[in-house]
């Protein structure tokens, strides 16, 4: 805002209703998270497609890394959002086969632009699950700030039950691993839940990486669904043993 408008009562929050007005009117993916925020949806997790390019480059730099040898990796990004985050995986790893999943339609009409420079190594596709996804078929899956409900932390919940369940969290995460090659990797960062506590864990060993702490952490809770003040869980990245 300009230093001058910053006087004027209600100046900042003109200035805001103006932002939300623009982007309901340009931006697809928006305007579906506006009305799954009112709405709501089966399997919904964080309805919010806040997003920005390059948004976690230490995991990023990570999988070009581990994958820099690999002919022509699959990658999966759980919660794609607008397609910052395949844009990001493909400027690392050009040859990797990229598949964007994301519940909200209006997000991949806005992907599908920004990624259809990469043709056919990039595919997109409406669900709040991977079910129709093959067992074993991809060597990761990036799950990234998507398994959470910013509420959580904004209302100071003592407890998610009613909005975000640990037993929703654990049904996600035993699909989502289902679909991990044996020796790829799980990734899930920023969570309202510790993948520790599934049962899908028992295949899976963390790795020694652990990305930077936010500034403003996702809120932890239990299997017992009450949250766990003080609570940091530092693993993001999780190799398949089996």
């Amino acid at each position: 805002m300009r230093p001058y408008l910053a006087q004027v009562p209600g100046a900042r929050a003109a200035m805001q209703a103006l932002r939300r007005a623009r982007k309901m009117f340009t931006s697809p993916g928006y305007r579906e998270a506006r009305r799954l925020l009112r709405t709501g949806r089966v399997g919904l997790f964080q309805p919010h497609n806040t997003t920005r390019p390059d948004r976690y480059p230490e995991l990023f730099g990570w999988l070009g890394e581990t994958f820099a040898a690999a002919p022509a990796p699959r990658i999966l990004s759980f919660g794609c959002s607008t397609g910052e985050e395949i844009v990001a995986i493909k400027s690392r790893l050009p040859r990797a086969q990229v598949t964007g999943v994301d519940i909200n339609r209006g997000n991949l009409i806005e992907a599908a632009t920004k990624t259809r420079p990469f043709g056919d190594s990039v595919r997109l596709a409406e669900a709040n699950s991977l079910h129709g996804e093959p067992a074993d078929g991809y060597d990761a899956i990036l799950c990234l700030t998507v398994l959470m409900n910013r509420r959580l932390g904004v209302e100071r919940r003592s407890d998610c039950g009613d909005l975000l369940p640990f037993a929703q969290f654990e049904a996600a995460v035993a699909d989502i691993a289902r679909c991990v090659t044996p020796g790829g990797y799980l990734v899930i960062h920023s969570s309202n839940f510790r993948f520790c506590d599934t049962a899908a864990f028992a295949r899976f060993t963390p790795t020694a990486f652990q990305p930077p702490l936010r500034s403003d952490p996702a809120p932890l809770f239990g299997p017992d669904n009450r949250h766990q003040p003080g609570a940091v869980y530092r693993d993001a990245i999780f190799r398949k043993l089996h």
